[in-house]
């Protein structure tokens, strides 16, 4: 083991350190001090940081109280506002009691003493004036309302005076109306005007209802000075101005009743005038009246003029449902009769005067007309069989009178008539089926009489017919379907054209175009369905189905067809060939010599070099190329008539 060794100075002997001062501050009092001044400035931080929070803490609750009075001022006037267009009791106290619950509501969210203090002083000032404002506004409503009330109630009461009819009536209500205003809650000065605005208005009313029923007798109550005390100067020269009105309207209205009276007289015998024109017969006692009044006129000359139409009604009562031929018969029989009597003369005179108005009258609804008098079997449009018999009753009418009669009345179309209104063609068309070919044209005329396409349609098969419906709905959507591109087809479709106009060329024109029209729908139907071309032979066919033609070859009846040599086109009556045709003229000439058409030289008029135009009714003249139409040997025009026998 290692030798021990003794203690070993290592370092330098030196002289002894100091020892410390004995002063507080060699004994830590200056770090004692710089501790309380470091905590006295972080305390006064802390006061300043508090008393800063503290500050803004009151300023934004003293903003946010403000805003919340200015708005609890604002809602509390809007609700005072709202609150005055009622006249409900009690209104002071719901805004004094609305503020107290608003300004605790308000006042409750307040935490600093010195803003709540603050607030409460200036809501202590705004709210007492507004209860102040709001309780005086109610007291002074008070005596508005009760005002108004009265004045309610003289205006009520004005109204009864006006119709009141005597001064006692008068009086009892002005005395009630003056007990209402004595027992009011208002000053003496209020009493008194509302007294005296009582007064002149049940005055005035009073007055004014006695304008009204009697002027002269109110005039007469003013003028005596019985309201002078009532009344001002200017209410009474109102009131007299009034009556005067009243008693002018009273003279204004006596001169129109009189001349009323004379218009009416007038009226009535101008009416009794114009059935006498017309051959309607009147009601004697009419014509009697009329004389006695016209007489009470002083008017003479016209009694005597009504004296002698009076005479006359009676043939009016017989002739107005004869008929025509009735009527033509009579009159020919009076012609020929060599000494008539004054009273046969007076009848000729009248059947002379009156046959065309009466004609016209039966022409307008010859079914109407005979039915008035004969009776006429009743028709149900549903039921085939009345309708069967209509139908013959009609044909015995139409060769009774001589003149076509159709087998219903204007008033009998009627349901014919709403279906063609409603634009239900085929359900229309669909009745008149139930009808011939000429009764369906002649119904179809009264059901539509402006409509001339309805009219041509209604003779027509209803394959055609039907078509020519299709067809104009199919040419509404595609107009260029029958303007061919070919120009050969184009031309040729003219020229059938040509020969459709030569042979109607005096058909009515509106007639015409409604044909016109229909061939074209139908061709545009047949096209559109593939059953025929575009090309001038179908619209020639279409032409001839538009007319009315049945069948084909030589038993094709109507429509249109070329003529013997002359080889023009011309019309066939309805139902007919053109073989009847030939031999219906040929009759006619055999049966009518003197009739027969002849040259300008005299010689026999070969007719085969003419041509037949229809020229209406069934009638047919013969025109030469020229267009020089044949004569007879009596320098008349050479007429056939071929008449439709569908």
């Amino acid at each position: 083991m290692p030798p021990e060794t003794g203690y070993e100075r290592r370092v330098r002997v030196g002289p002894a350190a100091p020892m410390p001062s004995g002063s507080p501050d060699a004994f830590g009092a200056g770090v004692g001090r710089a501790v309380e001044q470091l905590g006295d400035t972080l305390h006064r931080r802390e006061v300043e940081q508090y008393t800063s929070e503290r500050r803004l803490a009151e300023n934004a609750e003293n903003a946010s109280g403000h805003v919340g009075f200015a708005s609890l001022r604002e809602g509390l006037e809007a609700e005072a506002r709202e609150g005055r267009k009622s006249d409900a009791p009690g209104h002071a106290e719901r805004m004094a009691q609305a503020y107290e619950e608003r300004s605790r509501e308000l006042l409750e969210g307040i935490t600093s003493p010195r803003v709540r203090q603050s607030l409460e002083v200036s809501m202590a000032n705004w709210g007492a004036a507004f209860r102040t404002r709001e309780a005086d506004w109610e007291d002074l409503r008070k005596g508005e309302v009760a005002v108004e009330g009265t004045q309610e109630a003289i205006a009520a009461a004005a109204n009864r005076t006006r119709r009141l009819e005597n001064a006692g009536d008068y009086a009892s209500e002005r005395q009630v109306l003056f007990d209402m205003i004595a027992g009011m809650d208002a000053s003496d000065e209020v009493k008194s005007g509302l007294e005296q605005e009582a007064e002149q208005t049940l005055a005035v009313s009073f007055l004014q209802g006695r304008i009204d029923a009697d002027p002269v007798a109110a005039r007469a109550l003013i003028d005596a000075g019985t309201f002078d005390d009532v009344l001002e100067p200017r209410q009474v020269e109102a009131l007299l101005s009034g009556a005067d009105v009243g008693i002018r309207k009273l003279e204004v209205a006596a001169a129109r009743e009189v001349a009323e009276a004379e218009a009416a007289l007038l009226e009535q015998v101008q009416v009794l005038e114009e059935a006498h024109s017309q051959g309607i017969h009147i009601d004697d006692a009419q014509f009697e009246t009329a004389i006695a009044a016209v007489r009470a006129a002083g008017d003479e000359s016209r009694a005597l003029k009504l004296d002698g139409m009076r005479a006359d009604n009676r043939f009016a009562e017989i002739y107005e449902a004869a008929t025509p031929l009735e009527r033509q018969n009579r009159t020919a029989f009076l012609a020929g009769k060599e000494k008539r009597t004054a009273s046969e003369d007076r009848e000729y005179a009248w059947l002379q005067s009156h046959a065309g108005a009466l004609d016209s009258a039966f022409e307008a609804d010859p079914a109407a007309a005979i039915a008035r008098t004969s009776g006429a079997p009743p028709v149900d449009l549903s039921d085939p069989q009345t309708i069967a018999a209509r139908t013959e009753w009609a044909r015995r009418q139409t060769r009774a009178t001589g003149r076509y009669v159709p087998p219903l009345t204007r008033a009998e179309t009627g349901p014919i008539r709403d279906l063609y209104e409603q634009r239900n063609l085929k359900g229309a068309f669909d009745t008149l089926d139930n009808f011939g070919a000429v009764d369906r044209v002649a119904v179809a005329k009264m059901v539509a009489p402006d409509d001339v396409v309805f009219q041509e349609l209604a003779p027509l098969r209803r394959y055609y017919r039907d078509l020519a419906l299709d067809g104009r709905e199919v040419l509404k959507g595609n107009p260029r379907m029958l303007k061919p591109e070919d120009p050969d087809v184009e031309e040729n479709m003219l020229i059938v054209d040509a020969q459709f106009d030569q042979a109607t060329r005096f058909m009515d024109a509106g007639q015409r175009n409604a044909v016109r029209d229909i061939a074209r729908n139908i061709l545009a139907a047949q096209i559109s369905r593939g059953e025929m071309p575009l090309a001038h032979q179908a619209m020639r066919e279409a032409y001839k189905r538009a007319l009315g033609a049945t069948g084909t070859g030589a038993e094709e009846r109507g429509g249109i067809k070329r003529w013997g040599g002359t080889g023009e086109w011309f019309l066939l009556p309805g139902g007919v060939t053109a073989n009847g045709f030939v031999n219906a003229v040929a009759r006619f000439n055999r049966a009518n010599p003197d009739k027969a058409p002849i040259n300008p030289d005299g010689s026999r008029a070969d007719l085969d070099r003419l041509t037949p135009v229809a020229v209406g009714d069934g009638w047919y003249e013969f025109f030469s190329g020229s267009g020089e139409v044949a004569k007879r040997k009596d320098g008349r025009t050479y007429r056939i008539r071929v008449r439709d026998t569908r």
